[in-house]
């Protein structure tokens, strides 16, 4: 029996590794994903979301959490937040209809606007994404 428990718990280990670095990667600091962040064009804002995409944003990739939101001026907005396993960690997925107020970088590419998120309230509780500088908070 303490042989299969002790199997058991070697097994259960194994996977956790395994799993780990795979539900980040490409999300590592200075990757295609995190590179573009500009602390000098950090914008402040909230919206409702009005839509939420879990996916890989590119092979080989972790899942990631971006939201589409509804800002006060009927215009609309896409923010990148993370990675699904950090957003999950945190407890902070977020569900349409709900409004939240963001802290992100703008950036550019070929199909428009993006902001990446460096933070993300909803009420009372605000999760840090990224520090001041744009430094993932997932790859601390």
């Amino acid at each position: 029996m303490r042989t299969l428990t002790t199997l058991c718990a070697f097994l259960l280990a194994a996977v956790a590794v395994a799993q780990g670095p795979s539900a980040y990667a490409g999300w590592h600091e200075g990757s295609a994903l995190n590179g573009p962040f500009d602390p000098n064009r950090v914008f402040v804002f909230s919206g409702k979301v009005i839509g939420v995409d879990v996916s890989s944003p590119r092979i080989e990739v972790a899942p990631g959490v971006a939201v589409l939101i509804r800002l006060g001026d009927g215009r609309s907005a896409l923010v990148e937040l993370g990675p699904l396993a950090f957003l999950e960690l945190k407890s902070a997925r977020p569900r349409i209809g709900e409004v939240l107020d963001f802290a992100g970088s703008k950036v550019f590419d070929g199909l428009g606007t993006t902001y990446l998120a460096s933070r993300v309230k909803h009420g009372r509780t605000e999760t840090v994404l990224r520090t001041v500088e744009g430094r993932p908070m997932w790859t601390r």
